[in-house]
């Protein structure tokens, strides 16, 4: 149980950023980060695809060939990054010690791992240096995410990470985001909508979560329901 790594999104240019909010809407299982800056309002798009076993960022501006940012990968573990095709970084390597069950022979690296991130632009470029990917003018954009190792069970580590990663990048590329979404959207609800929690509502369901967090009691048992949803989320 391991950490893969992360995606890195860099905005050099949004150093001052006005009417910033962050959402987590959880019957959609999305979430969205939107604010203003430079007089251009720029929103992101999250959410984990279990039909398509990716995580799909979808960025845009409201005004064209405003998009501009970096995109990189980085692990706590000693993988190596590189750039393939000119719009996909991959992550690969191994990690941590196996021993065999039948025969008690130790393996070094035993665990390979990989990770594939494909970026999609309209309008704009995408420019490519050895260990990530620029985006320059665009006004869409989307990052497809995907991950996987070589571990099947706990006498099999035959399974071919980059193989698993490149066919569920085939598989999405070609799809508009929206069919992404509405996909996404169609597997979560029908398992989170089986469960409804109703315990009244009040006033306090219309401040922000941290200040309700912070105050919380009998006033706001809707906040109790929430996070009830939240775990269900989780």
């Amino acid at each position: 149980y391991q950490p893969c790594g992360d995606l890195l999104l860099e905005f050099p240019a949004h150093s001052r950023m006005e009417q910033y909010r962050r959402e987590l809407d959880l019957d959609r299982a999305i979430a969205t980060t939107q604010y203003v800056a430079r007089g251009v309002t720029y929103r992101r798009e999250a959410f984990a695809s279990y039909p398509h076993q990716a995580i799909v960022v979808h960025l845009s501006a409201d005004k064209p060939g405003q998009l501009d940012f970096t995109v990189s990968l980085s692990s706590p573990h000693p993988l190596e990054v590189s750039v393939s095709g000119g719009d996909t970084l991959v992550m690969r390597g191994g990690l941590g010690e196996y021993e065999q069950p039948r025969t008690g022979y130790r393996v070094q690296n035993a665990i390979r791992v990989e990770a594939r991130a494909r970026l999609l632009t309209e309008g704009g470029k995408i420019v490519a240096s050895e260990k990530s990917l620029a985006v320059r003018g665009a006004s869409r954009a989307t990052v497809l995410l995907t991950a996987a190792t070589n571990y099947r069970d706990f006498e099999d580590l035959g399974a071919d990470p980059a193989a698993k990663c490149e066919q569920a990048l085939a598989a999405i590329a070609e799809k508009p985001f929206e069919s992404l979404r509405a996909e996404h959207e169609a597997d979560h609800q029908s398992l989170f909508r089986r469960v409804t929690l109703d315990l009244g509502t009040s006033a306090a369901a219309d401040l922000p979560t941290d200040e309700r967090i912070k105050s919380f009691g009998p006033h706001d048992p809707q906040l109790a329901a929430l996070y009830f949803q939240f775990g269900r989320y989780l």
